[in-house]
């Protein structure tokens, strides 16, 4: 049996190619996800795909390349996706049976789900175009595993002191990973906010703090904030604040 092994040099793919003995047989094709690695750092989230064909005649060459899709939404349409190493044909030497060529495409996006589109071509001694199939490797979702901290209440406290308005902040942490110290703060206008500095969340927990802030004017606008200095990437920044009106004097 002989065999032999190709790797593509390219940034954000490793390809590896096996080969088997010459079988004039039935052309077949297919398409396999070997590895779906999701993780927190952007840069090591990665799918690899399999493209297998066989069934070469007398002569022929096989090869195939490798296209990306993404769908960023359950439902969503699907978008090919440009990147290194992508849409390039790899060959099979002459006379191979069976051709095995491997993809690793890295650096992926999240959350969304992606697979492989396989194309895979016959071609004659002269380069023709014999046959062609197509094969979709299965998806492989890439989930967004940071943490997600989002403000889910603001409560009126009372208040120890007179003059001084006192309120309870709950905060939520939705992603799927645990947060690292961050902060949860209330403030109205342009005087420093209160603010309690949290060691950590877990994922799915919540955590209430209560804080004191000086008087506001009526109607102004008072702030709760989580995480105010940005010391957790998180999945999604959007939800970080809550907003509410200053009460009336003596509300």
């Amino acid at each position: 049996m002989s065999a032999t092994r190709a790797t593509a040099t390219l940034a954000a793919a490793l390809s590896t190619l096996a080969v088997l003995p010459s079988t004039a047989s039935a052309r077949q094709a297919g398409a396999r996800l070997v590895r779906c690695h999701p993780a927190l750092s952007p840069t090591q989230r990665s799918l690899t795909v399999e493209g297998e064909m066989s069934g070469a005649g007398p002569g022929e060459r096989m090869q195939m390349h490798f296209d990306l899709y993404r769908r960023a939404r359950p439902g969503g349409g699907e978008v090919r996706v440009p990147g290194p190493g992508l849409g390039t044909v790899h060959r099979a030497h002459e006379g191979v049976g069976t051709y095995r060529f491997r993809k690793t495409v890295r650096n992926l996006p999240a959350p969304a789900d992606y697979r492989m589109r396989v194309t895979l071509t016959w071609r004659s001694p002269q380069g023709d175009r014999v046959a062609q199939l197509t094969r979709f490797s299965p998806l492989c979702h890439q989930a967004d595993l940071r943490p997600d901290l989002r403000v889910v209440a603001v409560n009126r406290a009372p208040a120890g002191d007179p003059g001084r308005l006192s309120y309870t902040v709950t905060v939520h942490n939705f992603g799927i990973t645990a947060a690292g110290g961050f902060d949860i703060s209330l403030g109205a206008g342009h005087d420093p906010p209160a603010e309690v500095r949290i060691a950590g969340l877990a994922s799915g927990a919540r955590r209430t703090e209560q804080l004191v802030i000086g008087p506001c004017s009526a109607g102004e606008a008072l702030l709760a904030q989580v995480d105010r200095t940005h010391r957790v990437a998180e999945s999604s920044e959007a939800n970080n604040t809550r907003g509410l009106p200053c009460p009336a004097a003596g509300g």
